[in-house]
């Protein structure tokens, strides 16, 4: 298969440049575009992009700002707005290209907050459906009151501190090779800012509390075993959603990465069944 593969760029109305890359297969049935997590960036993906591919859909997606190879500062934003924007800039980009391809949205961890966000605040009916694994809606171990009342503390004074996110490697997958590469991978942000945390977070508890207003096919899914991301947190999202347009998966022995764990196949082959039900509706 002669799968189209080529990077690109753009500049944000802020002045950052932003690096994406689109995989795209001959014939493709549809263009599903990612978000990533914190801390990591779209070449941890390549692997998803090549399954996708041999289903006959496309993966369109960028290092979000201060991660990867894009610009902006490690591990910050000034505002979660500008995530959000970014992702419209992509999916613009995307519709602009592949115009006569049927659209989703894909979200992981950190991407899987901004990507309930997006559906909930910019309803975009030009999407197809959407799908989010393992979101960061909040954190399996929420830090002491005491913390918190310094997080926000520093907020208010100092939003560009910074502290080390310390995510073990051991807590993404059961892979070693998986951990390895993680360890030691130059791209992989291992700091993050006060305003980070402080406005994912609060944008997490927004999705939770507003999730029926996401009013597109969901495909939710979380390993029960996540040690970074609360399954709870999502189970109570799943909660508010119409049951009629969602699908869910909790997978067990499946820690934060599906995507990325021993068993990687299961979950993808999910992602791929669900597309082809959405991709045959629409047709």
């Amino acid at each position: 298969m002669a799968v189209q593969s080529f990077a690109f760029e753009w500049c944000t109305e802020d002045g950052i440049t932003l690096q994406g890359h689109c995989w795209i297969p001959p014939q493709a049935k549809a263009l599903v575009a990612l978000v990533h997590g914190f801390g990591e960036h779209l070449g941890r993906y390549e692997h998803v992009a090549n399954f996708l591919n041999q289903h006959y859909y496309g993966l369109i997606g960028f290092d979000q700002r201060g991660h990867g190879r894009s610009q902006g500062r490690r591990g910050h934003i000034v505002s979660y707005d500008d995530l959000l924007e970014n992702i419209r800039e992509m999916l613009a980009l995307a519709i602009d290209k592949f115009d006569n391809l049927p659209l989703f949205l894909y979200g992981h961890s950190m991407g899987g907050n901004l990507v309930a966000n997006y559906l909930i605040r910019y309803q975009p009916a030009y999407l197809k459906g959407a799908i989010i694994t393992s979101p960061w809606l909040r954190l399996t171990r929420a830090p002491s009151f005491f913390l918190q009342a310094a997080v926000q503390l520093v907020y208010w004074l100092f939003p560009q501190a910074s502290f080390a996110a310390q995510i073990n490697p051991q807590h993404l997958s059961k892979d070693i090779a998986i951990q390895r590469l993680y360890a030691t991978d130059p791209l992989v942000v291992r700091r993050m800012s006060v305003s980070m945390f402080t406005e994912v977070n609060r944008a997490g508890q927004f999705a939770i509390a507003h999730a029926e207003k996401i009013n597109l096919p969901l495909l939710l899914m979380h390993g029960n075993d996540d040690q970074i991301t609360s399954v709870q947190a999502t189970e109570e999202f799943a909660k508010r959603l119409s049951s009629s347009k969602l699908t869910t998966y909790y997978w067990e022995n499946m820690r934060h990465e599906l995507h990325n764990e021993i068993e990687k196949e299961k979950p993808l082959k999910a992602i791929t069944s669900w597309l082809e039900q959405q991709v045959q509706s629409v047709n």
